[in-house]
């Protein structure tokens, strides 16, 4: 009789934890990731240059084999970063740098000596810098400070100079940034 209730309580209390373990489970399988093939298939790519892009984050979908949409590219000192989206909002849109070489310049402070890791960075916080804004044939300069460091490339946060009005850019060369949007 013992077993019988010692049975009857285990399963009470173990019911709604497998409730919740099979929620969070369904939860999971709800999201697929977004394959490097599913990318190089929408920018039509072929097999060698396929090699060349790196997904920048692990993208997902909320539909297997969604259809991606290829927004905004832009030429960097790596590459050329392409922002893609899914149809139908079954995802948030991602960035792809697709390189021009087959070798790529690594700026991982674990992987750079620590005696060269300062000469990484084009501009670091406090420093001035032109924000360059480019439209239709206008071009707009505002004078900004930096507020991360960053290299050619990174995507930093900037504040206007004088303002406090916090906006993002790419790092273009020392002193010049472009906006991000």
């Amino acid at each position: 009789m013992n077993v019988d209730r010692f049975l009857r309580t285990l399963t009470i209390c173990l019911l709604p934890l497998l409730a919740t373990a099979a929620k969070a489970q369904a939860a999971a399988n709800d999201r697929f990731a977004i394959s490097r093939d599913q990318v190089c298939r929408a920018l039509a790519l072929g097999d060698d240059q396929c090699r060349n892009v790196d997904l920048l984050g692990r993208p997902l979908a909320t539909r297997q084999n969604a259809l991606l949409r290829i927004g905004r590219r832009m030429r960097t000192s790596l590459g050329e970063e392409v922002t893609l989206r899914c149809d139908a909002a079954s995802c948030l849109p991602f960035f792809v740098l697709i390189r021009d070489g087959q070798s790529r310049l690594t700026t991982s402070e674990e992987t750079v000596p620590a005696s060269t890791r300062s000469n990484l960075f084009t501009v670091r916080p406090g420093d001035p810098a032109s924000l360059v804004q480019a439209s239709a044939g206008v071009r707009l300069t505002r004078r900004v400070i930096c507020l991360e460091r960053g290299s050619i490339g990174d995507v930093i946060r900037i504040r206007e100079a004088g303002g406090r009005t916090l906006l993002r850019a790419m790092v273009v060369r020392t002193g010049e940034l472009e906006a991000a949007y």
